[in-house]
C-alpha cells in the first residue's frame, strides 16, 4: 500500500473511532451478531488461534476471544486498537494487538484455524492477495469467515451531514483513492465466492438468513457472512 494511501485510511479511522461504536451493527445488534459468530465458528475447538484483520473496536475479535479462544487483533489505526484494548480490559478478556497494514502483516503458513474479516475488503488496494495470504495461513480445515457486502459509497456520498457525522472527511480522504480500492463500493454476495475460490478457498456457507432482521437496513440489503474452508 502507498504511503498517500495507507495515511488517507489510517486518518479517517483514526477520526472515527471514539464514536465509531455509537453506531455500528455489532453494537446495535450486538446479541444477534455475537450468536451467528458462534455459530459460524462453531466448528473451531476452543483455544483456536485467531487472526481478526481490520479489527476495529472489536466486533469479531472480542465474541472470539469470549469464547475462548487465542486472539490476535490487527488493525491500521491507532485510536481504534485503543477502543478495542478498553473493551477488553474491561471484560478481562486476553487479546493481542497489533497496530499495522494488514498488507504488510506476516503471516507464516498453516499457522492459524480461523481469520476473520468483516467489512473490510473495500478498503484493501489488492483484495485478491489478501485473501490468497490468508488461505496459506490457515491450517488444513481452517476457516475464513467474511463479513461484508455493496455498500455503494457514491450513494452514501449524497447522505446529508446531520445524518452521517463523518461525511465530510469521508469525501475528502478516500474519495481521491477510490480508483486504487477495486472493492470500493463494496461486493455483492454473488461475487464473493468467485473471489474466494480463486484464494483457494471451497465449502461455503452463508449465514446471513439467521439474523432476524437487517444489521444494515437503510444502508444495504447486500451484505452477507460466509465461512470456507482451505
Amino acid at each position: 500500500m502507498t504511503s498517500d494511501l495507507k495515511d488517507r485510511i489510517r486518518t479517517y479511522w483514526h477520526e472515527r473511532a471514539a464514536a465509531f461504536d455509537e453506531t455500528a451493527s455489532h453494537r446495535r445488534e450486538a446479541a444477534a451478531w455475537e450468536r451467528i459468530l458462534t455459530l459460524a465458528t462453531s466448528g473451531i475447538p476452543k483455544g483456536s488461534r485467531v487472526l481478526d484483520l481490520g479489527a476495529g473496536t472489536g466486533a469479531c475479535a472480542l465474541p472470539m476471544a469470549r469464547l475462548g479462544h487465542r486472539v490476535t487483533a490487527v488493525d491500521l489505526a491507532p485510536a481504534m486498537i485503543e477502543q478495542l484494548e478498553a473493551h477488553a480490559l474491561r471484560e478481562s478478556l486476553e487479546i493481542s494487538t497489533v497496530c499495522a497494514d494488514v498488507d504488510d502483516l506476516p503471516m507464516r503458513d498453516a499457522s492459524l484455524d480461523l481469520v476473520t474479516i468483516r467489512n473490510v475488503l473495500w478498503t484493501v488496494p489488492a483484495p485478491e492477495r489478501l485473501l490468497s495470504r490468508v488461505s496459506r495461513s490457515l491450517r488444513p480445515g481452517g476457516i475464513l469467515l467474511i463479513a461484508d457486502g455493496f455498500w455503494d459509497h457514491d450513494v452514501r456520498e449524497h447522505v446529508p451531514d446531520d445524518v452521517h457525522w463523518s461525511h465530510n472527511r469521508f469525501l475528502e480522504l478516500y474519495c481521491p483513492i477510490a480508483e486504487q480500492l477495486p472493492l470500493y463500493r463494496g461486493v455483492r454476495t454473488t461475487g464473493i465466492e468467485q473471489l474466494m475460490t480463486e484464494a483457494g478457498f471451497n465449502a461455503f456457507h452463508h449465514w446471513t438468513e439467521h439474523f432476524e432482521r437487517s444489521p444494515y437496513a437503510g444502508i444495504t440489503d447486500d451484505f452477507f457472512i460466509l465461512t470456507a474452508s482451505v
